[in-house]
């Protein structure tokens, strides 16, 4: 099993010197990746859909609108470290022309020393679309040329052509080129986001419940058979809020408004339809660990967590009581 840290930044600590601190701290302390939030346009009706923290937190805060753009922090933290990977959770594909994403994608592989997982979506915030003039019920069209487009750009080729409904582009010289770079698609379990995966994807982030990752699986297995491709070629992490801490009624008290409020949101409404609560890990070490492996039973090799805290200080000693308690019952 391995474990990831949504960085913060967005939401109460996103501030420069916390990102990097959970950064350092992350690889520190042995966690596998470092994943952040992807955005463009941000105002005051999104404030609540972040990163790391609680609600009363950022109502405490006068930055509640910062929210920093994910492929920028992620070279802003792979200065800082040496050995964990870099996920973008995940980039918002239709909202990004294909070649200028590659030429930042190829140049962070890069100066990371290959550290970075390409990830993607479709995008779930309707507003993102509408003030950046990307047709919302297109999105997914969208995302699937612009996949085959950077697959292109990617390619070992001199130069590449492509043409296609939303984007063409003719003897593109494209380097660097990065070597295997592994493609994740995040996507819930619709037939739509599953033929998605089945065709582009080297990773699978979900954000559900055990159950659902089981029904999606069950559904991608022949696909990926069509495609001739193995299940075992698939990695599996799951996205969740996490809240650990001494007892069940801490650990709530300090989630409890946070994750009333998140499943309020019209996004997670659309993508939580009646799971949101079972997706994620609240409570004590013994109980975390315990949901933890009910994740595992269905495939999950791993999990995006995503830290609710008060303080940035109690999201880093969240952050060490989970490796201390309870990622050890999975070695």
């Amino acid at each position: 099993m391995r474990f990831g840290v949504r960085l913060p930044n967005s939401g109460p600590f996103a501030i420069p010197s916390v990102v990097l601190e959970v950064a350092r701290k992350a690889e520190r302390l042995g966690y596998d990746l470092l994943t952040a939030h992807d955005h463009i346009p941000w105002g005051e009706s999104q404030k609540y859909h972040f990163s790391a923290g609680t609600v009363e937190a950022l109502d405490k805060t006068d930055s509640k609108l910062n929210f920093y753009e994910s492929s920028t922090v992620l070279a802003y933290v792979a200065a800082a470290t040496t050995r964990i990977k870099l996920l973008p959770a995940a980039f918002v594909l239709p909202l990004r022309h294909p070649l200028v994403l590659a030429k930042q994608v190829a140049t962070l592989n890069q100066l990371s020393g290959g550290r970075l997982i390409f990830c993607a979506s479709i995008g779930n915030v309707e507003k993102d679309f509408e003030v950046l003039g990307v047709p919302w019920k297109k999105r997914g069209k969208i995302t699937d040329e612009y996949l085959l487009a950077l697959k292109t750009v990617f390619s070992k080729k001199a130069t590449s052509s492509f043409t296609g409904k939303f984007v063409d582009f003719k003897d593109a010289s494209f380097y660097p080129k990065p070597d295997g770079l592994p493609f994740w698609i995040a996507s819930g379990i619709s037939d739509q986001a599953l033929n998605r995966l089945a065709r582009f994807g080297d990773g699978w982030l979900p954000a559900t419940s055990a159950e659902n990752i089981s029904i999606g699986l069950r559904k991608l297995e022949p696909l990926m058979k069509e495609r001739g491709r193995n299940m075992e070629e698939l990695e599996i992490y799951n996205e969740s809020f996490l809240c650990l801490a001494s007892s069940e009624d801490e650990a709530t008290s300090i989630s409890s408004k946070t994750l009333d409020t998140f499943s309020t949101l019209k996004e997670t409404r659309r993508t939580h339809p009646g799971d949101f609560g079972t997706a994620n890990l609240i409570g004590s070490p013994k109980t975390v660990a315990r949901r933890m492996k009910d994740f595992e039973v269905t495939g999950v090799e791993g999990f995006e967590l995503k830290f609710l805290a008060s303080s940035s200080e109690s999201m880093l000693e969240m952050m060490e009581l989970f490796m201390k308690e309870v990622a050890p019952t999975f070695q």
